[in-house]
């Protein structure tokens, strides 16, 4: 795509986004942004007031819930978030630097059973969710309100994070429990120095 035509695309962003808030309000506005290029992809995210570090890849479509701006969204260096992301930012959302994110991750900072009877049994709560550096997450895992995932941690493909992730470990399965753990003599992670 040509510089100009990406430049012609950013500034349409920006228009229809500020009109739609106006209008409608920010979860639709933000709706915008399950259909910009990958080349407008950080510009428009950093226009929506998300904190990304230098030297990240990210894939759309991106989905956002429970938000009005992306302020609750910060992502560190190099880092890398799959195609087709769900992040619900009632909370924070902290990911930090050379993090691989695979396709269709789904991150969840509250629950609410809202209307239902339930709701006496199991209140409304939310909590912020971080992922540590180098940490790996396989396609359509989740992470729950109040996790972290651990520095250098793998969490498998579909795999749910009920509970904190130790640092250096392998867990998978449906809730997730620690599978393994990675033998860090002489890991020695990029600086990007």
């Amino acid at each position: 795509m040509s510089r100009l035509y990406l430049t012609f695309r950013f500034l349409k962003f920006k228009w229809q986004y500020a009109f739609l808030l106006r209008v409608v309000g920010g979860n639709f506005a933000l709706r915008l942004l399950e259909r910009v290029p990958k080349q407008l992809a950080l510009k428009c995210l950093r226009f929506c007031g998300a904190s990304i570090g230098e030297g990240c890849d990210l894939e759309p479509p991106f989905y956002f819930h429970n938000c009005v701006d992306l302020k609750n969204l910060q992502i560190g260096t190099k880092s890398h978030v799959g195609k087709g992301c769900f992040f619900d930012l009632r909370d924070r959302i902290i990911i930090g630097n050379q993090v691989v994110i695979s396709m269709q991750c789904t991150f969840l900072t509250h629950q609410d059973c809202n209307l239902s009877m339930l709701r006496a049994v199991f209140p409304a709560s939310q909590g912020p969710l971080k992922i540590e550096d180098h940490a790996y997450l396989g396609a359509k895992s989740m992470v729950l309100q109040g996790i972290t995932i651990g520095k250098g941690a793998v969490l498998g493909a579909g795999a749910v994070a009920t509970k904190s992730i130790d640092s250096f470990s392998v867990w998978a399965g449906i809730p997730a429990k620690n599978i393994k753990s990675i033998d860090i003599e002489g890991f020695k992670p990029e600086t990007g120095e």
